[in-house]
């Protein structure tokens, strides 16, 4: 079974793909999430993209291999250049926040038929939601996975067309919650506090390290730093003060 190759991060991935459709796979590895909603028998049809020759032979003598050729069809090209026809949902994971970003950009036009983006940026998440909210993508959901020691985070936006914003009435600024994840705060995600903090950890040593420079240079960088640093620590407090008030 498929399942028992496929990451616990792409399996998180593949329950956002409604049943029924055609999906393209930007950057899409070895095909295996692809294969594995063809076997769920999930998916119309599937696209799985590949920039590289290597990955791209990869993926298509995987498919092959698994039978399930007439059905996925990979392709070799540039981000959404890959896409000649209408699809429904278009699944870019495992790639930097502003990566995904500058592939949407460039691929507005083939962005008019889809009904869903399922979005897994490794990191810059910030950049990815803001890019979805200027471009008028409503994020319908958000998820995080640990694998591995790692925090993924998994954004699923829909097409705006109510003019619904996810950031309205939330305690800070829009621009804190490209950072933080609007939903994530909404629903008390489980695994955001420890994300959050891990992220501080990180965020306090570089400052430290920004601090022992001595700069002039640096320090509005390190204002920013402490701003960002008091938002997390409050959103933490919040957070933490709801989990102990729900459990008494």
């Amino acid at each position: 079974m498929m399942k028992d190759f496929l990451s616990k991060r792409l399996m998180e991935v593949a329950k956002f793909v409604p049943q029924g459709v055609c999906v393209a796979d930007i950057g899409a590895d070895h095909g295996k999430l692809l294969v594995y909603l063809a076997e769920q028998k999930k998916i119309t049809s599937g696209i799985a993209g590949e920039l590289n020759r290597g990955p791209w032979k990869n993926a298509s003598a995987f498919v092959h291999k698994t039978g399930h050729q007439s059905l996925i069809d990979v392709r070799q090209g540039n981000g959404l250049e890959v896409i000649d026809e209408k699809v429904d949902v278009i699944v870019i994971a495992g790639m930097g926040g502003a990566l995904i970003a500058s592939i949407l950009e460039d691929g507005q036009a083939k962005l008019k038929s889809t009904r869903r983006l399922i979005l897994q940026p490794n990191i810059g998440e910030n950049r990815l939601r803001k890019w979805l909210e200027e471009h008028h993508w409503e994020l319908v959901e958000e998820e995080i996975v640990q694998e591995d020691g790692i925090y993924y985070e998994i954004l699923v936006a829909e097409p705006n067309v109510k003019g619904h914003s996810t950031y309205d009435q939330l305690p800070l600024s829009k621009e804190r919650f490209y950072q933080i994840g609007p939903l994530l705060w909404k629903k008390k995600h489980p695994l955001l506090v420890p994300k959050l903090q891990l992220s501080l950890l990180r965020k306090l040593e570089v400052r430290n390290q920004l601090k022992r420079a001595k700069q002039e240079s640096v320090k509005e960088k390190i204002a920013e730093i402490d701003a960002e640093i008091r938002d997390k620590e409050q959103v933490i407090k919040w957070l933490s003060m709801e989990k102990h008030s729900s459990d008494t």
